[in-house]
């Protein structure tokens, strides 16, 4: 049985069926029990696929748990999933930049309507973050023809994706080629390794 053939089956299932025309609007509250295993992802893809102008949320205990209910949702649906994880650390400064990343790119898919499925846990949605003026001041548009490769590198070496060229080959510093102005930088989070054509040519 194919996992689309499960979402269908959900399709001609009263209990499904009742839970889909008993969904609560905004404030409102719907407890359900009985769900053991997966079927409670498989009841929110298929409640995703049946409402596709809402947003879901799932409120885990534990990251474990969040994680568990990431993997389930992601097989069972195609529809936008991703996790918030909570922090690790306390105070101002996130100190696991991966933890840090993904928290900022699941709020910037948040904001512009990307996600359908978001999966956090309880602690998650409590803690409080600076992410939005950070998130302004990190947030970096190219567009093709620009020239302003001064500013350019400015911007990259702020955000803590290179270091100054001047670095390069100094003891300790950054081992990466520099060559034809090309420099490899990997941005805070788990975005892959970029080139950055932004140095010049040396």
């Amino acid at each position: 049985m194919t996992l689309a053939t499960i979402l269908d089956t959900l399709d001609r299932t009263p209990t499904a069926l009742d839970v889909a025309a008993r969904l609560p609007a905004r404030g409102g509250r719907l407890a359900l029990g009985g769900l053991p295993g997966s079927s409670g992802a498989a009841l929110v893809a298929w409640l995703a696929r049946r409402f596709p102008d809402r947003l879901f949320a799932v409120m885990a205990t534990t990251p474990a748990e969040a994680e568990r209910w990431l993997s389930d949702l992601q097989r069972l649906t195609d529809v936008a999933t991703a996790l918030y994880p909570q922090r690790e650390g306390l105070g101002e400064e996130e100190p696991h930049h991966e933890i840090a990343g993904e928290r900022v790119e699941t709020l910037q898919a948040l904001v512009e309507g990307r996600i359908r499925i978001l999966v956090t846990t309880a602690r998650a949605s409590v803690e409080r973050t600076g992410v939005p003026a950070w998130l302004r001041a990190a947030t970096l548009r190219l567009r093709p023809g620009g020239t302003d490769t001064a500013g350019l590198s400015a911007v990259v070496a702020a955000l803590g994706a290179v270091e100054s060229l001047r670095d390069v080959g100094s003891p300790g510093g950054h081992a990466g080629p520099v060559r034809r102005g090309l420099r490899p930088g990997r941005p805070r989070g788990r975005a892959p390794r970029h080139h950055i054509a932004s140095f010049p040519e040396h």
